[in-house]
């Protein structure tokens, strides 16, 4: 109870909800991870969890500024190993697809595609670093469908190969 009156959220009153497609969405991504017993999913199901609340909590119109963006990009960090998905981040926001992607682009400086991109090719990097766990395993990891992609991603943001760098960060330590 507590937790929901600091949010503003009447325990004992109806739920208004704007966007029921993304509520749906949440709560099966919540019934999802709920699924397996690992420690990894009941953090999953923690932070759905923890969205579904925050969702509910805002009722009024957002305000599309820099800092709407905030949520967004809290969630591309969590699910960024997940297909990446415009319409879904759209929807967070109440835009069409192309003016989420134009907004996006204009606040945080890259177009969302690119930042999942970073996202994903940042933790490749610590995983070719910290395990010694298969190219193609780590690209999987990571959401590349592709090891071939992968590796040419990989090659064009980081300027070498996942097998370089993995090597390179064998040497230096």
């Amino acid at each position: 109870d507590e937790v929901l009156n600091s949010l503003g959220i009447r325990a004992c009153a109806p739920i208004q909800v704007k966007n029921i497609k993304l509520i749906l969405k949440i709560f099966d991504s919540i019934r999802s991870a709920m699924c397996d017993v690992s420690f990894l999913s009941r953090l999953t199901a923690e932070y759905y969890t923890l969205f579904l609340i925050s969702q509910i909590a805002n009722n009024e119109k957002k305000n599309h500024t820099p800092d709407s963006f905030k949520q967004v990009l809290d969630d591309m960090e969590h699910s960024f190993s997940q297909e990446y998905d415009a319409s879904r981040y759209a929807e967070m926001l109440n835009f069409s697809t192309s003016r989420f992607n134009h907004l996006f682009k204009k606040h945080v400086g890259q177009s969302p595609y690119m930042y999942i991109l970073s996202l994903r090719i940042n933790n490749a990097a610590a995983l070719l670093e910290e395990t010694d766990i298969r190219i193609k395993d780590v690209a999987e990891k990571c959401g590349f469908k592709d090891p071939l992609y992968f590796t040419q991603a990989f090659k064009r943001i980081r300027g070498i190969t996942p097998t370089q760098h993995r090597k390179l960060n064998r040497f230096l330590d």
